[in-house]
């Protein structure tokens, strides 16, 4: 009896889910939407919000792209080491603001990276 009402529960919460996934991707589409109508600067901010995925290996492609150690990356977001080798590893998982701060980093070339590090 219990593995029957588990099995129900499970189809339960896996149909919720669907039904949630597919309410964020018509979400998603009408924000776009907005955004682009209001002006392409708009358009590019929520792309850029909703186009990057964050992986485990965000930290780490970014900071080789760049060229600079664990301990210039930290510098470069005012964090600790340990906490962009937590990332790096994926044992942890940064703050929403930190994730857009590394977002921002790909943006730099290796030359303005080093600026910024020299400026701080």
């Amino acid at each position: 009896m219990d593995l029957i009402k588990a099995k129900k529960v499970i189809s339960a919460q896996r149909k919720e889910l669907a039904d949630l996934q597919r309410s964020l991707k018509a979400l998603t589409k009408v924000v776009k939407k907005q955004a682009a109508s209001s002006g392409q600067a708009g358009a590019e901010a929520v792309e850029s919000k909703l186009g990057e995925k964050w992986r485990k290996d965000t930290v780490r492609s970014t900071r080789r792209k760049l060229q600079i150690t664990q301990t210039e990356m930290a510098t470069l977001l005012g964090v600790s080491i340990g906490s962009v080798t937590g990332w790096e590893t994926g044992r942890t998982e940064p703050r929403e603001r930190l994730k857009q701060a590394v977002f921002k980093l790909r943006n730099l070339t290796p030359a303005k990276a080093v600026a910024q590090l020299e400026a701080s």
